[in-house]
C-alpha cells in the first residue's frame, strides 16, 4: 500500500519546493478534487468519465494509456521546455491543488517512453508534453503506485508563473 504525505505550499514557492521533490520519478498528476475518485476506484483510468475536466486533445488517452510525467535524467532546458508547454507543478488552477501519484520501482519498468510515443502521437495530430510525458498502457492499479503527495497551494491573487498571465 501507498503512503500519503500531505503538505501546504505557496504557488510562489513551488519551483523551488515542489519541483526537487519531484526530480528524479516517475509519477501521474491529478487534482485534489479527481483524486478521491481514483482511491475509491483502485486504479488511474486511461480513459477518465466525463465528468473529469481533460483536454480533448491529449494523445496519450487517444492510444488508451495513462498519461505519465517522468523527471528522470531530464537535462534542465528540457525540463524548462516542459514546464512551459504544462505547468505540471499546479496545473488547474481552478483546484485546490495537484496530487502526485509516485510509480513503484517495478511499476517504472512498464513505463513508454516520450522517444517511444512521440511520432505516434503526432502522426495522430494529437498533443504530448516535450521531453516529460511518458505513458502506462492501460489502467494503471494502484498497486503500482509507491507514495503519493497531495498538495494543498495556497494562491496569490495574481499568478506566480509567467504562462499563467
Amino acid at each position: 500500500m501507498y503512503d500519503v504525505k500531505r503538505i501546504t505550499l505557496n504557488d510562489a514557492d513551488l519551483m523551488e519546493q515542489l519541483l526537487p521533490k519531484l526530480r528524479d520519478r516517475v509519477f501521474h498528476v491529478t487534482t485534489r478534487e479527481a483524486w478521491p475518485c481514483i482511491e475509491a476506484s483502485g486504479r488511474i483510468l486511461a480513459s477518465p468519465p466525463e465528468s473529469v475536466p481533460r483536454c480533448d486533445n491529449a494523445g496519450l488517452r487517444h492510444i488508451g494509456h495513462v498519461s505519465l510525467c517522468d523527471l528522470r535524467s531530464l537535462a534542465e532546458g528540457n525540463l524548462q521546455h516542459a514546464l512551459d508547454a504544462y505547468y505540471f507543478l499546479d496545473y488547474r488552477r481552478e483546484s485546490r491543488g495537484p496530487v502526485f501519484m509516485f510509480l513503484t520501482k517495478s511499476a517504472i519498468e512498464d513505463v513508454v517512453s516520450y522517444q517511444e510515443l512521440k511520432d505516434r502521437i503526432n502522426s495522430l495530430k494529437k498533443l504530448i508534453v516535450p521531453f516529460v510525458e511518458a505513458g502506462h498502457a492501460g489502467d494503471l492499479p494502484l498497486e503500482k503506485i509507491a507514495e503519493v503527495l497531495v498538495v494543498e497551494v495556497v494562491r496569490s491573487p495574481t499568478p506566480a508563473y509567467p504562462a499563467e498571465l
